[in-house]
């Protein structure tokens, strides 16, 4: 036989809690004249849905649990019944017996619904009208032919129990109690009849009867055509008494207990309880079920849909004007006793003078205090204040609805107070603050002992700041009024100044540092702390002065040191100053000695003497020297040797300590030779001598009729005279030489070639070859140009080249996809030493590197390598893109909205020890970049380079177009290494056409700078947010975002500003509130836009120190004194340098600036820095 079980339990929790409309009455409760009814002990319940041939089971939150059978559909077989009378359960092992009326037997399910087995009734046109267990065994059925037999649960074992004429009419419904006794009412004679069990001899004889035989009546001693009966497990009886309209309870006694009645109640046919005593009543007639609780009260028709109701009564909402959006979910919480259900909020009157919001507008039905999860608000229109109203509407999916409104006031609120110095300002003793509010009628109240102010506060705008150095004074404020609400708090913090000397600076000197600082407000001395990088300061000071100025002397050269200035106040310590460092170096170039090979000085050698003369004969041809410097440590000499024309010979070679030279080559005639003497410092000195080499005597020539050969040379080979006479050979110029050599032969050492005789390096404009070494090679498909510097012979270049030379590495015109110079790290230090600069021409672009920039410092303790700069690799690349590289910007175009110009060139410096490298991807100021455009390219048509991130994004960097010898260049200066492109992408906001603001907004949109509230608006009168300006400047100069967790409350990693802010922090471009928070939806003020925008212009090498005149720069505008002290120096440079002018209403520092105002600043600070030109001046 097929089981019911799983598919049959699957349906019912597929259309369980399913919410519809069908008259109020849920899915699963849809029943047709319902008969039987039954609990188990786990307060499930089972009904005998006769007209729907089921059962149907319901959990204890009137959920379905389960159904055997099929609604609507009859038959025969063990999946279907035909009209079920009536249902049991057994308490102990959870089977369920249904009297499966039409079919003539009783069907046997298990508790998870699967077929156990049939148990056929008696032949003979059998009229089954109720089934009862009696908990030993036994099913009972009551017959219409007025009998009562029964089964074993096991279908066996059949027994007549009674029949007519004990039977007077009609058996209808039978129970048993805990003893087995039979209750069966009668219906035509209005009576219920006990039989008693006797279980020794298993038979069952009439007792009593309940009720009076064929008299009907209405009081608790008679019932009226009684239907069901049921036995509780206290053994109370529970009657329909269906005539009457009612269920009759008694005790287990006898007695008679309560009566349940209700209007809803009409035709009960059965009833039965739970361990709770709740009862629950079938009416056939209404097709429903009723449910009373243990004291009798009727509580509800299970399975109708019950109505969500408001919590409460409160629908008024005070709220402040312009402020925050209010919570309302607590005026809109709902009772809702169904389960199953969705209950979905609607605004179905909308406030004409504000907004309601809904995070989410459903949630699931059963229980009271119902809302949606997420913020339920109501937030006024802005500026308005006065009345209000909306309304919202609750559904439950099943035709219930509850609607509430609620009436609003919005009462005008009190501007939050402002102080003229912003929180965490350090002030002087005996200062004070001015607090104001934009609410006219306001009063403002503060306290200074931390708590918060009260309108019993004192009041005023005039707050005086006092207390000892370095104590935090804490003012909050708070404004209030007649009919106004109160403002919020505000709080300022001040730092009560300790006065401490400022701008300290240390000027290295020969075994001394000069010390130089701002005198600090009232002191009267001021103590000297110094320190070696290695040591620490001392408790005692080195020195005490009066002055401003301070000699240490007796410093060892090359040792750094630390100092750092104390105030001495008469009150007692002061504040330390900012610490400085130098270095001392020796500046000594004096020579103590000269030695020669050959020949003596004149005059004798004296360390006062740089000029020298010395004679040596023809036979002569080369001398070495051994000059011995003063500073045998850092001292150097680098040897040159000159022709009489003046032209380079030999050389330069760099000496230290006292070691020889080379032999040095002597022409006839006049030899000049320079010995420039450089100190640790960098001084230098020259000594000059002045060697006269003779010509030797002229040989008798042999008799000839040739023309006599002129005297010949000494080769450079040896330096003994040739007696014969030879033919001059022909000479080969020297490599270094500037001149023309011809007619003398090099009397040095052959030099080793060029790989490349066409790369010439110039040193400072000069061509010097034989700098470098070039090889080229293939890396992923690409030609690559190696050029590795020489560095003995470029330090000897540096050294003869003054300050700040210039190497340039001229390979703009070789045939190859990439060059990559190659140095030491030493070499890389010694020219950062003397602020050289490299310039490296690729033909797919050029870079500009300032060699200090690298700081091998750095790099060399990050690779562990501190004392090993020689073994330090550091390349220089400027390689085009490859094929991966153009796609991934094309893609980054598609993305944003641009046109690639010209492909992606990459510009990498990388430094590399025994297997480890380092790339050099970020630097302290602008390193410049040029990209060629192609020839083709339109240059009004290029807007901008963007820097192509590995993960494919993309972002502005300051570009402007420079037009050169007829071609045009992408001038790019950036903070960063990495891959660059040029674009296209206009942008054109509606609403700025004809503002005048157009120009710069149109023109930083197309550079990616500022973003629009939509693809055609920028709003440009629109106010602008801490955090919105912080990315603006951020985008402007070129920074990429930052990973770095923030260090402000209030600023989220998931924030759409985090990574910007970060940044902005990075490079000291924003500061917080002071209270630990940024404050990112904060309005600016147009002050503090100009002291966000200075820290910018620092950065962007502008000056932003605006001398003694800040007060002669502000007085001419009528509110210059209403800028804060913390904002002056911004606002005058800013001012002095042409990016703010203020307006026909001053500077107006306190009003907040907008966004029309931001993008112009912002793009006069970058056209002043010359990082940008305008797009409409090319």
């Amino acid at each position: 036989m097929k089981k019911w079980g799983s598919l049959l339990l699957i349906l019912s929790i597929l259309f369980t809690s399913v919410p519809t409309a069908f008259a109020a009455v849920r899915t699963d409760w849809d029943l047709r004249a319902p008969r039987g009814i039954a609990t188990d002990s786990s307060g499930k319940l089972y009904v005998a849905d006769l007209s729907n041939h089921r059962i149907q089971i319901y959990n204890r939150d009137e959920s379905l649990y389960m159904t055997l059978g099929v609604k609507g559909v009859l038959g025969s077989d063990n999946d279907h019944f035909n009209t079920p009378k009536a249902v049991a359960v057994d308490q102990t092992t959870g089977d369920i017996y249904v009297l499966d009326y039409s079919n003539a037997r009783i069907q046997v399910f298990g508790s998870q619904g699967a077929y156990i087995r049939s148990i056929a009734l008696p032949s003979g046109n059998p009229v089954p009208e109720a089934i009862a267990l009696d908990g030993r065994g036994h099913i009972f059925v009551t017959d219409q032919n007025y009998l009562v037999y029964r089964f074993n649960t096991n279908g066996t074992g059949y027994k007549l129990i009674a029949n007519s004429p004990q039977l007077a009419d009609r058996p209808m419904g039978i129970a048993a109690d805990s003893k087995g006794n039979l209750y069966i009412t009668q219906y035509w004679t209005s009576t219920v009849v006990v039989y008693a069990y006797n279980s020794a001899a298993d038979t069952y004889a009439p007792q009593k009867t309940i009720g009076e035989k064929n008299v009907s009546g209405t009081d608790n001693a008679h019932f009226n055509k009684p239907w069901g009966v049921s036995i509780d497990r206290n053994d109370r009886m529970y009657v329909s008494d269906g005539g009457n309209k009612r269920v009759q309870v008694y005790n287990s006694n006898g007695s008679y207990a309560m009566t349940l009645a209700d209007a809803n109640l009409v035709e009960p046919s059965q009833a039965t309880s739970d361990s709770d005593g709740n009862v629950y009543v079938v009416d056939g007639n209404k097709s429903q079920l009723l449910l009373f609780n243990a004291q009798g009260n009727f509580v509800k028709i299970l399975g109708q849909n019950t109505a969500p109701t408001f919590e409460g009564s409160q629908a008024a909402l005070t709220v402040a004007q312009n402020a925050s959006p209010a919570d309302i979910k607590t005026l809109l919480r709902v009772n809702d006793s169904d389960t199953g259900q969705t209950l979905t909020w609607a605004l179905t009157a909308a406030p004409a003078h504000g907004t309601v919001s809904f995070g989410q507008t459903t949630a699931a039905s059963g229980g009271s205090g119902l809302a949606p999860t997420g913020a339920m608000t109501y937030q006024p229109a802005e500026n308005y204040f006065g009345s209000d109203r909306f309304t919202v509407t609750v559904s439950d999916g099943a035709g219930g609805t509850a609607a509430r409104t609620i009436t609003v006031t919005v009462k005008q609120q009190a501007s939050t107070p402002t102080a003229d110095l912003a929180s965490g300002t350090v002030v002087p003793d005996n200062s004070y603050v001015v607090l104001s509010t934009a609410t006219a009628g306001a009063t403002i109240y503060y306290t200074l002992d931390g708590t918060a102010p009260t309108t019993g506060s004192p009041a005023g705008t005039r707050v005086g700041i006092s207390g000892a150095p370095g104590d935090i004074v804490t003012v909050k404020a708070m404004a209030a009024g007649p009919n106004l609400v109160s403002s919020d708090t505000a709080t300022f913090t001040y730092i009560i100044e300790t006065p401490a000397p400022t701008d300290l600076t240390a000027s290295a000197g020969d075994g001394q540092a000069v010390l130089a600082w701002n005198a600090a407000r009232g002191a009267v001395a001021y103590s000297v702390y110094q320190r070696t990088e290695a040591g620490s300061y001392g408790p005692a000071p080195v020195a005490t002065v009066e002055g401003t100025s301070y000699t240490a002397a007796g410093l060892n050269n090359g040792t750094t040191y630390s100092f750092k200035i104390k105030a001495v106040l008469p009150s007692g310590g002061g504040g330390y100053s900012n610490e400085a460092t130098a270095t001392p170096m020796s500046g000594n170039t004096d020579l103590t000695g000269l030695s020669l090979s050959a020949g003596e000085l004149s005059p004798a050698f004296s360390t006062g003497t740089r000029h020298y003369t010395v004679s040596v004969g023809s036979g002569v041809d080369s001398l070495t020297i051994a000059p011995s410097v003063a500073d045998t440590v850092y001292g150097t000499v680098t040897v040159s040797v000159y022709d009489g024309a003046g032209l380079l010979v030999d050389g330069p070679h760099v000496l230290h300590g006292g070691l020889e030279s080379p032999a040095l080559p002597l022409a006839e005639g006049d030899n000049r030779i320079d010995l420039l003497v450089s100190a640790q410092d960098g001084s230098t000195m020259t000594y000059t001598l002045t060697v006269s080499r003779a010509a030797p005597a002229t040989p008798t020539p042999a008799p000839s009729e040739e023309p006599t050969e002129p005297p010949t040379e000494k080769p450079t080979e040896s330096s003994t005279p040739t007696p014969t006479p030879t033919p001059t050979p022909t000479p080969t110029p020297s490599p270094d030489s500037d001149g023309d050599q011809s007619g003398k032969a090099s009397a040095r050492p052959s030099p080793t070639p060029a790989a490349s005789p066409g790369l010439s390096v110039t040193v400072n404009g000069q061509p010097k070859d034989q700098l470098v070494t070039v090889s080229t090679e293939s890396v992923n498909g690409q030609t690559m140009l190696n050029a590795t510097m020489d560095s003995a012979k470029l330090l000897a270049q540096l050294a003869a080249s003054g300050s700040e030379p210039r190497i340039v590495i001229p390979a703009a015109g070789e045939k190859v996809d990439g060059v990559s110079v190659v140095l030491a790290g030493d070499l890389v230090k010694a020219m950062g030493g003397r602020n050289a600069v490299l310039e490296v021409q690729s033909p797919s672009g050029s870079y500009t590197l300032p060699a200090a920039r690298l700081d091998m410092d750095r790099l060399s303790a990050q690779l562990g390598a501190a004392d090993r700069l020689s073994e330090i690799t550091v390349r220089i690349n400027v390689v085009k893109g490859d094929a991966a590289m153009a796609a991934r910007a094309e893609k980054a175009g598609v993305n944003n909205g641009f046109s690639v110009v010209a492909a992606p060139v990459e510009f990498m410096a990388t430094a590399s020890y025994n297997g480890k490298s380092i790339d050099v991807d970020r630097f302290g100021s602008y390193v410049k970049r040029e990209i060629p455009l192609p020839a083709e390219a339109d240059p009004a048509r290029i807007t901008t380079a963007i820097v192509l991130d590995k993960d494919g994004t993309a972002r502005h960097v300051p570009t402007f177009i420079q037009k050169r010898d007829g071609s045009y260049y992408a001038i790019v200066n950036s903070l960063t290494n990495s891959a660059y492109a040029l674009i296209y992408h206009p942008v054109a906001f509606a609403d700025v056409a004809g503002h005048w603001s157009e120009s710069a907004v149109n023109d930083l949109a197309s550079r990616m700078v500022v973003n629009g509230v939509d693809a055609a608006h920028y709003k440009p009168d629109a106010p602008v947010t801490r955090a919105e300006i912080a990315a603006i400047i951020v985008r402007a100069l070129g920074l990429a975002p930052s990973s770095a967790a923030s260090a402000f409350t209030d600023v989220g990693s998931g924030d759409w500003y985090a990574g910007a802010l970060a940044a902005a922090q990075e490079y000291s471009l924003v500061k917080g509130e002071g209270n630990g928070t940024f404050g990112p939806s904060r309005n600016v003020t147009r002050e503090e836009a100009l002291t966000m925008l200075a820290r910018a212009m620092t950065l962007a090498g502008l000056d932003v120190k605006s001398g003694n005149d800040i007060g002669d720069v502000l007085a001419p505008f009528a509110d210059g004194g209403k800028v804060s002290v913390w904002a002056q120096q911004s606002v005058a440079a800013a001012l002095k340098l042409g990016l703010a002018q203020g307006s026909g209403k001053g500077l107006e520092p306190k009003r907040p600036i907008t966004r029309a105002e931001t993008a112009a600043l912002v793009q006069r600070l970058l056209v002043k820095a010359q990082l940008i030109d305008t797009i409409q001046s090319r």
